[in-house]
């Protein structure tokens, strides 16, 4: 069922924009799955640095295919006329490949695939090399992801930056920021928002709830997707204003819990912001138990029988911690 859904979400995804059905618009293909749109009659002269003022894009994870729904949403508010694109931005799916399959990738990680020192020739790889050229030509992006397992709230997650914070807080401030400074967020090539932020963009990503179809999502998404434009509109025409008050939401790694190896596993019922107290038992590694080190709320609680190909998760969680906006980006 999940299959022939995901099918029928990409088959609108293409056929509005390659039968150029949008009033107003000129749609052209960039590349497989990525479109330029560009108003005929745009609100603004050219004033933006880069090529695109905002790019949007879902399925980065193939099997996070609500991200498919949210951009079909807003790609029909188009098509009726009920929003006008006040200036050119690009949509695009990232792995449909793994997105017919089912799965998060097919041979690696296309969120850890951008800017590798190295790149190999699997297909996520081919695709990162793809899509780079056109990421690097963007001023704002946004990322729409979901989480394997549940999670209590929605949120969003990106490499810190003050300029990604201020878009964050302007596109939604209601929801929980995770971010993360330092080192990236993994070792084997760059995320989507941080190869953007190393190309002189600013880029965040949104984690709008568990994977699949889901009518709150999409709802949700399309919200965030309209609020980000709006916000791009008011950075354009100089009429932005960050929000002034303090942010209690704020989160950082406090602990991040690498996967054991040999015969281990993380217990039945962790989900995303679940709050674990120090010591308590988080799974077990042969015939001990881990035991977390820190209280925190958990994040990205992970079992091997939800990685592609039924290999070992890297990490069984993180917990984090809340972090003042004094701390942020500070060792």
């Amino acid at each position: 069922m999940t299959g022939s859904k995901t099918d029928e979400e990409i088959k609108r995804f293409e056929q509005i924009l390659d039968q150029n059905q949008i009033p107003g618009v000129e749609i052209t293909k960039a590349t497989d799955y990525l479109y330029q749109l560009n108003p005929k009659e745009p609100l603004f002269a050219k004033g933006w640095e880069k090529d695109f003022p905002l790019t949007v894009m879902a399925v980065t994870h193939g099997n996070e295919v609500g991200g498919i729904g949210v951009l079909n949403r807003f790609i029909e508010l188009l098509s009726e006329g009920l929003f006008t694109l006040p200036y050119p931005m690009m949509l695009g799916l990232g792995n449909t490949a793994a997105s017919r399959e089912n799965c998060r990738y097919l041979d690696r990680d296309l969120n850890r695939s951008f800017a590798m020192s190295q790149p190999d020739d699997t297909r996520e790889s081919l695709r990162a090399r793809d899509l780079e050229p056109f990421l690097k030509h963007t001023a704002f992006f946004l990322d729409i992801h979901q989480t394997i397992e549940p999670t209590e709230r929605p949120f969003f997650i990106f490499p810190y930056r003050p300029e990604g914070y201020e878009f964050a807080r302007g596109i939604a401030d209601d929801i929980p920021i995770v971010t993360h400074w330092g080192k990236g967020f993994s070792a084997d090539g760059a995320c989507t928002d941080e190869y953007v932020n190393r190309s002189g963009g600013v880029g965040i990503s949104v984690e709008l709830g568990q994977k699949g179809f889901d009518p709150y999502q999409e709802s949700l998404g399309l919200n965030l997707v309209l609020a980000a434009c709006k916000t791009v509109k008011r950075k354009l025409e100089g009429s932005f204003v960050p929000v002034q008050k303090p942010k209690d939401d704020v989160y950082t790694w406090a602990h991040v819990i690498p996967f054991p190896e040999g015969s281990a596993g993380l217990d039945e019922g962790w989900y995303n912001f679940k709050t674990v107290r120090r010591g308590e038992r988080l799974g077990y590694v042969g015939d001990d138990e881990i035991k977390a080190p820190v209280e925190g709320p958990i994040m990205f609680p992970k079992y091997r029988r939800q990685e592609s190909g039924g290999q070992t998760p890297k990490e069984i969680c993180r917990i984090l911690k809340r972090v003042s906006e004094n701390e942020l980006g500070k060792t």
